[in-house]
């Protein structure tokens, strides 16, 4: 077995083609990184690992799970990754006797109102966290008298038992018999010192959670495990990876990212993990039920709103999930706030503001889920706008629509929007309605079997890894383009229905209409090109190439001699609010072979252009990217000219005379040059070129006349390569058009 290996042989050993590992390598910035054009092995057998195989391409000898890691790793005879325990799914009610179980439920039901029924369930859970302290032995000696007087001393010693529960006011009317006999019951469990009652303790809690999750005081912080183990299948944290949730409720999708980790590598658990809750409530239950856990989440020192205080200002997450209120009203007093780059949201719902909170904490690269309510994906006014922004951004990775009745208190339907880091170049959309998957767990209650999950995560896999997933009536990738047709419009439904039930006749003329005109125009411009590109490359000297034997050595001079470079702003940018008509500031996804293009930019506040002032671009001025994908190239047009560069690009702007802007574009494209940049990034979970890297890139400089004559042959090419991208994506257009015709039955044709 080598060390090394080439794409082709990655592939092979995947049982993919070597399209499969050209979109892995572009659409991934941890796909690991190439040396003199072969890759490592094991790093490859690692990265393969999270990526499960689609269920419709698994081998006849290949279980449902199977990863391309397993197989790449069999293929090659290399060891198999360490196993790890499987996804809990059913759970058992955790220890306590019936009894016990018969006192919660009848104090439940004896509770009025929403603040007794919740002081009653912290108390219960606070004498279960008091269970695994060294104060546990006096409490329950305190609670051996079956007597009123026992309570306040019994109620005063739990509160003091931690730091953590000395916020608690316990109420004075609880049944003393309920009391003692749960206080007896816990202490039946037994073993409470060690971490196997640490594991007891934390499935008691689960069954506790879920018991009271009937209850709408604490079902607001509840989230369903359906729901948690798909989102954390999907996102797949790692150990490496930094783990948010800005609304935590009790903290359930945390422990399942947790969790998670572990299955994927008991030796290697999550290590950075953060958590802010919206209530003083739910930061006490998301503090017990980690600490039971033995997980040491930073959840700050009490409740913080961050939608109102941004207290994580700073700091980016590899993997987000939350489940934020739905359609929060009032929820802020600013409306101009940085995090609002996709528009302001109304105050009438916080809805888009959470998912735009969620995009502002992703770092490069970075993945979310979102539980969102249906209504997010076709309301109107302000809110179908920032979706419109949020989509052409290709910042929406998949919406699923999950099935109701996940929840307990209410049979309210739920999507979850995937979210991707701002940069990314797929220009399609998941969408998935798995409202027919699942199956009643009791009168009022649905779950989702691990069956559902898998094939949840089976079709974003295949989507994932570039595949055009068609599931009729369950999955379909859908292109950006059609979205716009809908409106920007985001309910499975609507793509997932029969043609006939899609079908719009004077739509669909219109649409035809222009695309066919667009067609005729581009093939016009494209007989121009051909002659232009023909005369070019008629410049080229073949035959002096064909007799040279050896590489020449050429002289070259450091960047940092000839150019100004500059990294954009981050912590500054990130002070100055969004503005919907302000300055543009671009970022990666604005590139496109070597050009940019429309729907690339934000905009931020006008007061940007004095206080960023040295980091507005002039014509003529390079980009280059320098996170994620690094090396990609754009020049500067007049039409950027003023915008702002974010801090996903250098600035190179040169300032000798014998250097010309066009050519160092072109030069910066060369496979020796992108190798270089490729060896000398910082090798971190996002591939990042600084400043000072760049400045010492070696550079071959021809006489200005020669450079001249290599731009003016590269740039026809360019100009070709753009035009074949605009002939494809009106013609792929078109096709989409017709093709709807095609599958409603009426396709009519001139005499």
């Amino acid at each position: 077995m080598t060390d090394r290996l080439s794409a082709s042989e990655i592939a092979r050993a995947a049982g993919v083609g070597r399209a499969a590992v050209s979109n892995w390598r572009e659409r991934n910035s941890d796909f690991p990184a190439a040396q003199g054009g072969s890759f490592s092995t094991t790093e490859v057998a690692t990265w393969l690992d999270k990526r499960r195989i689609p269920r419709n391409a698994l081998r006849k000898d290949e279980p449902g799970g199977t990863s391309y890691g397993d197989r790449f790793r069999r293929a090659l005879g290399l060891a198999d990754r360490e196993s790890a325990p499987t996804r809990r799914r059913e759970q058992a009610r955790h220890g306590l006797t019936a009894k016990a179980w018969q006192l919660i439920g009848e104090g439940l039901r004896d509770q009025r109102g929403a603040a007794t029924t919740a002081n009653y369930q912290e108390l219960i859970l606070a004498l279960l966290y008091a269970r695994e302290s060294g104060a546990w032995q006096s409490i329950h000696e305190e609670a051996e008298p079956a007597d009123h007087k026992a309570l306040p001393a019994l109620l005063d010693k739990l509160s003091n038992t931690d730091p953590l529960l000395a916020g608690l006011r316990f109420s004075r009317e609880v049944n003393p018999l309920f009391l003692i006999g749960l206080v007896d019951g816990l202490n039946e469990l037994g073993g409470h010192e060690q971490s196997a009652g640490n594991r007891r303790a934390a499935g008691l809690l689960d069954d506790l959670l879920n018991e009271f999750s009937s209850f709408r005081m604490t079902s607001e912080f509840h989230t369903p495990r359906s729901i948690v183990e798909v989102a954390v299948e999907i996102l797949d944290p790692a150990s490496t990876d930094t783990v948010y949730d800005p609304c935590c409720g009790n903290g359930a999708l945390l422990v399942g990212a947790v969790e998670h980790a572990i299955r994927r590598n008991p030796n290697e658990p999550l290590t950075e993990i953060t958590g802010r809750a919206l209530s003083p409530v739910s930061w006490r239950l998301a503090s017990m039920n980690l600490a039971l856990r033995g997980m040491e989440p930073d959840l700050g020192d009490g409740a913080r709103d961050v939608l109102r205080q941004d207290v994580d200002r700073d700091r980016t997450f590899d993997v987000i999930m939350t489940n934020p209120p739905f359609a929060m009203r009032d929820w802020t007093d600013q409306p101009h706030d940085p995090r609002w780059r996709y528009g302001t949201p109304p105050r009438s719902s916080a809805n888009f503001a959470w998912i735009q909170h969620v995009l502002d904490k992703l770092a490069p690269g970075g993945r979310a889920a979102v539980v969102m309510p249906p209504a997010a994906t076709f309301a109107g006014g302000a809110e179908a706008k920032i979706r419109r922004q949020l989509i052409d951004a290709r910042t929406v990775a998949a919406v699923i629509e999950l099935p109701s009745g996940l929840f307990r208190a209410t049979g309210i339907p739920v999507h979850l929007w995937l979210l991707r880091a701002a940069g990314e170049s797929d220009d399609r959309v998941l969408l998935v309605s798995a409202k027919d998957r699942g199956h009643a767990k009791s009168r009022n209650l649905q779950e989702l079997a691990n069956a559902d999950i898998d094939e949840i995560v089976a079709v974003h896999q295949q989507h994932f890894q570039g595949e055009n997933v068609l599931k009729p009536g369950f999955a379909r990738s859908v292109n950006i383009a059609e979205i716009g047709y809908q409106d920007y419009q985001l309910q499975p439904g609507t793509y997932l229905a029969s043609p006939q039930a899609r079908f719009q006749p004077p739509k669909l003329a219109a649409a035809v209409s222009e695309q066919q005109q667009q067609l005729s125009t581009l093939t016009h411009r494209a007989a121009a090109l051909k002659d232009l590109v023909t005369r070019q490359l008629e410049r080229v000297d073949l035959a002096s190439l064909a007799s040279r034997n050896s590489h020449p050595t050429l002289p070259t001079v450091s960047l940092g001699e000839i150019c100004d470079v500059l990294a954009g702003p981050s912590g500054m940018l990130r002070e100055i609010p969004a503005h919907e008509h302000g300055v543009p500031v671009l970022t990666p996804r604005s590139l496109r072979r070597n050009r940019l293009v429309p729907g690339g930019s934000e905009r931020v506040d006008p007061v940007a252009r004095e206080k960023l002032a040295r980091y507005l671009l002039k014509a003529d001025d390079v980009l280059c990217v320098r996170t994620g994908t690094i090396g990609r190239t754009a020049l500067v047009t007049a039409e950027h000219e003023g915008s702002l560069f974010g801090p996903g690009f250098l600035r190179l702007r040169p300032r000798s005379p014998e250097l010309s802007n066009r050519y160092l574009l072109h030069y910066l494209a060369t496979e020796g040059v992108q190798d270089w940049l490729s060896q000398h990034c910082a090798r971190t979970t996002v591939p990042s070129l600084s400043a000072k890297t760049m400045r010492q890139l070696p550079v071959w400089l021809p006489p200005l006349d020669q450079q001249e004559s290599i731009i003016e042959i590269m740039s026809s090419l360019d100009e070709q390569l753009a035009l074949q991208d605009e002939v494809t994506d009106t013609t792929e257009r078109l096709k989409h058009y017709l093709g709807q015709l095609i599958g409603t039955g009426y396709f009519p044709l001139r005499d």
